[in-house]
């Protein structure tokens, strides 16, 4: 499955997202950002404008909208000067303060621009994917205006992989953004605690198809879990399926501990594909800062019985907007130690949506998500899951 694909159903997801729907937009805002090139791209800058509107999905979370013109100067490695373009954003802020005078916030955005007249950089695509993740602060300037600034960091790529088709750019800019306070809407309660009258045994079961590269990968998978204590969990994570028409097979457990604010697990595997067994380990780690926000870091090592081993890291956002929605967004680093493969570039954004309905059989509920893993999996899927979601391991 392309990538453009994976971008265009999770933007659809996420517009919506029920509670930004109902609350109406609480703000309209005017940004222009500045970026400067790293790497291959050094000598290439960035002028970015944005108009849209901001929702209140949550008491610390807001949800954005809006439209992109970008402009663009100077010359980078690859060749001739970058093409200018337009298009669109999503954005998610926290705001862990936000009645304080001065409101640190971090947000992540995920968007897409076209280039209609020529590629973004020499050859590339028409089109191109932006994801931002960033960090600053706000103050009131009077009445219902609002001003702030914030540090970020960019990727641009159109998703085709690594190679002369993808050329990436990466970066680092600043904003400068006004905004005006609309009359409020609604307020929109914290999603609510995982009931403490959980059974303590439930069942998550998964059934996916989706691509890794031009290979079509189907798959079910199955994870009972029950909690040993009121901080230990334990659960199965099994699944089967075939990959580029070869049979898969893999089994392991998951142990996650609970402390607040802190959430550490482990998953330990065994995997069985094309006659190669494979020892997996992953660890995780969770930290709670909002209500609706987790921060989220990932190792992950395999050990084939025919091949090198393979080393992986992650590290990004979890946002839980309202009840019914979950959002991943983060870097990932693939196949770290083995420059054979991807040369000098082991990074790319990985993210997950995943939408439950609020009706479900015996209780639970019906989930709908899609992913991009970091591993370059291609994911999308239906989930049978609790309301409250078990752990999520990323991959």
């Amino acid at each position: 499955m392309p990538r453009a694909a994976v971008l265009a159903l999770s933007l659809l997801v996420t517009a919506a997202a029920p509670g930004a729907a109902r609350a109406g937009p609480s703000a309209v805002l005017s940004e222009a950002r500045v970026v400067d090139g790293v790497g291959d791209v050094d000598t290439m800058r960035l002028g970015l404008f944005a108009a849209g509107a901001r929702w209140r999905a949550a008491p610390t979370l807001d949800v954005q909208a809006t439209a992109l013109a970008l402009a663009t100067r100077g010359t980078a490695d690859l060749g001739d000067p970058a093409a200018g373009g337009f298009g669109g954003e999503l954005a998610a802020r926290i705001t862990p303060w936000p009645d304080a005078a001065v409101r640190p916030h971090a947000r992540a955005s995920l968007g897409g621009l076209l280039f209609p007249g020529a590629p973004f950089l020499p050859g590339g695509d028409v089109y191109e994917a932006i994801i931002t993740y960033g960090a600053g602060a706000e103050v009131s300037l009077g009445g219902r205006w609002r001003g702030s600034v914030e540090l970020f960091t960019v990727h641009l790529s159109n998703g085709q992989g690594l190679g002369p088709f993808n050329p990436a750019y990466d970066g680092v800019g600043a904003t400068l953004a006004v905004g005006y306070a609309l009359a409020s809407g609604p307020v929109i309660a914290r999603p609510a605690a995982p009931s403490p009258s959980r059974p303590p045994v439930d069942l998550v079961v998964d059934a996916s198809l989706g691509a890794v590269d031009d290979a079509v990968l189907a798959s079910a998978r199955a994870r009972p879990g029950a909690r040993l204590t009121s901080r230990l969990t334990a659960a199965l994570d099994l699944e089967v399926g075939s990959l580029a028409d070869v049979a898969f097979a893999e089994a392991g457990v998951d142990l996650v501990a609970h402390a607040a604010p802190v959430r550490g697990g482990v998953h330990l595997g065994y995997r069985r594909y094309a006659g190669i067994d494979t020892a997996v380990v992953t660890a995780q780690l969770e930290l709670r800062v909002t209500p609706e926000l987790d921060l989220v870091a990932m190792g992950h090592h395999e050990r084939p019985d025919a091949f090198d081993p393979v080393w992986r890291a992650g590290a990004g956002l979890r946002l839980a907007p309202t009840p019914s929605l979950t959002l991943d967004l983060g870097v990932g680093f693939d196949r770290l130690g083995d420059p054979d493969v991807f040369g000098d570039d082991h990074a790319d954004p990985y993210l997950g949506v995943e939408w439950r309905s609020p009706w479900g059989p015996g209780g639970r509920r019906v989930a709908l998500f899609v992913e991009r893993q970091i591993s370059t999996v291609d994911l999308v899927g239906v989930r049978l899951t609790a309301a409250a979601p078990a752990w999520r391991r990323v991959r």
